[in-house]
């Protein structure tokens, strides 16, 4: 009989640990070590959609997954609250939220930030709660109501003093802690609020 030499055992097993390693990297669950999320929050990746996102995040530990900021961009990006984030392709937008199971998907802001066409694609399996305005301290204190965060409005109005009319950063302002570490350098800087 013919036993296997060690180069095929170091092969199989390479293989073995290569494909298992990839899986785990798309794998959004490997990012929540009890359950997967009960939410995902949903928006652009603009100025104040991302100032609002990250403080509901703060207070929650709940994902954001930022859509595409422009037409041209083809990815969203999800940002776990540890500060890690991974690229998806927008094509892969519905799959993304069925591996996670959540039971709520809340949508922030108007038809610029949360396109219809994203809202359309989840079906009766999970509820889709959607915050559209075009005052964000608006949607801030209606957050602030559904999740019982009362200090989000207050907060949110104080982060976004720190910002111009055109949501550059105020330099003078003190601004060290407005932005967080983002993750790795494939999530990019939020963009300037559409229309404005």
């Amino acid at each position: 009989m013919h036993r296997p030499s060690r180069f095929v055992l170091v092969l199989t097993t390479t293989i073995l640990l290569g494909a298992t390693t990839q899986a785990s990297w798309y794998n959004p669950f490997s990012w929540f070590k009890k359950d997967p999320p009960h939410t995902i929050i949903v928006t652009g990746n603009f100025v104040k959609s991302r100032v609002l996102a990250e403080l509901i995040q703060y207070h929650t530990e709940l994902p954001i997954l930022f859509l595409p900021a422009s037409s041209s961009d083809d990815k969203l990006y999800m940002l776990h609250y540890n500060g890690e984030s991974m690229g998806i392709g927008s094509d892969r937008f519905t799959e993304f939220i069925y591996t996670l199971r959540p039971k709520t998907v809340l949508f922030l802001g108007n038809e610029r930030y949360a396109p219809q066409s994203y809202i359309d694609q989840l079906g009766n399996d999970v509820t889709v709660t959607v915050f559209r305005n075009d005052n964000w301290e608006r949607i801030a204190q209606s957050v602030a109501s559904l999740l019982d965060l009362p200090k989000l409005p207050k907060q949110y109005k104080k982060q976004m003093e720190h910002f111009d009319d055109r949501n550059n950063l105020i330099k003078e302002k003190g601004v060290e802690g407005v932005r967080r570490r983002f993750g790795p350098s494939d999530t990019p800087q939020p963009e300037a609020d559409p229309g404005e």
